[in-house]
């Protein structure tokens, strides 16, 4: 019998993968799963390295985040004396605040604000004086307590306009548009609270006093009804036109106590302000002799959105005498 020598059988190795190592044949197991091990170890680091830079962006993210924080707030009560405004830096914004600042950001309000005109007619005609009238616009100074007249921190008068009508005037720097200087506006100094008053009537026309019969000093506010307007929610954005039924207030003659008021004169005074108006009726005696067989008076009511003057009153006597008897004729009929 012939006798064989048996060889061992050769056996090939190969790893596969798409991640970094080495790729077979390889001559033994050993070397197979070392190179397969060493390919999972690349494999984990690239992809603990993958994470690391994920977490790297996510945490440079963040911080850049937080770093400018966006904000967005709506003011639900406003102080009062405003409304809200929805103009630039307005009730309602989004802002950017970066990390480790102080900084101050404008919110602006819009405040209450009201215009006041008049229109000047004769209590009997009707129709509109063309003669001017004199005012005085006392505003409110929270600063010195009492009210003050045009000049210096009040920026208000009354102004006739082309139409012949009267208007309060503003005119503040800040008030670059024809609405904005025939507007009052409410603030913090002033309180929306304004005084208003004929200083001087028109030619022929009595003045507005307190009491037609013990006037106070002529061409001045002092003895003179008022006009006390104050600026609220309710008539924000509104147009007044002043007449006789708003007499709401008094000008006294003197310094008497009280609420503080300083005409445009220097004269400082007292203001009786009235939480109703006044009535505004007046009744003149149109007969002091006896002797008129016509009316012995006449009462002026108030009309809405006009202001009434009453003219100035006189009486003439005739008296019928016989130049021959040297007597008064007593009959009331005459031929001739």
């Amino acid at each position: 019998r012939r006798s064989r020598k048996l060889e061992p059988a050769l056996c090939r190795y190969q790893t596969s993968g798409t991640r970094n190592g080495q790729v077979g044949p390889f001559t033994t197991q050993e070397a197979a799963d070392a190179a397969a091990n060493s390919a999972r170890d690349s494999a984990i680091a690239e992809l603990q390295g993958e994470a690391q830079n994920a977490v790297n962006n996510a945490i440079a993210a963040a911080k850049a985040q937080l770093g400018s924080i966006q904000f967005r707030y709506e003011e639900i009560t406003e102080p009062y004396g405003f409304g809200k405004y929805w103009g630039s830096n307005g009730s309602q914004q989004a802002i950017s605040v970066p990390a480790n600042t102080n900084n101050d950001y404008v919110m602006k309000n819009d405040e209450w604000s009201l215009q006041v005109n008049l229109k000047k007619t004769d209590s009997e005609t009707g129709s509109q004086i063309a003669a001017d009238a004199q005012y005085e616009i006392y505003q409110w100074d929270v600063v010195t307590g009492k009210y003050q007249p045009t000049g210096g921190y009040n920026t208000y008068s009354v102004q006739r306009q082309g139409d012949g009508t009267y208007a309060v005037i503003n005119s503040a720097a800040y008030a670059t548009t024809d609405a904005m200087r025939h507007t009052l506006y409410y603030t913090q100094r002033n309180q929306g609270k304004f005084i208003l008053v004929e200083t001087k009537a028109p030619a022929g026309y009595f003045g507005d006093w307190t009491d037609i019969d013990h006037p106070g000093t002529a061409g001045t506010p002092l003895g003179k009804r008022a006009y006390y307007i104050e600026i609220t929610q309710d008539n924000d954005s509104s147009v007044l036109w002043l007449d006789n039924a708003d007499y709401n207030a008094d000008i006294l003659t003197a310094d008497k106590g009280g609420t503080k008021l300083v005409t445009g004169g220097g004269v400082e005074t007292t203001v009786s302000i009235y939480s109703t108006a006044n009535d505004s009726t007046r009744t003149y005696n149109t007969d002091n002799s006896g002797k008129a067989a016509n009316e012995d008076s006449y009462t002026t009511t108030a009309t809405d959105g006009v202001m009434k003057n009453d003219r100035t009153l006189g009486e003439i006597s005739i008296s019928k005498v016989d130049l021959d008897a040297v007597r008064y004729v007593g009959g009331s009929t005459a031929h001739g």
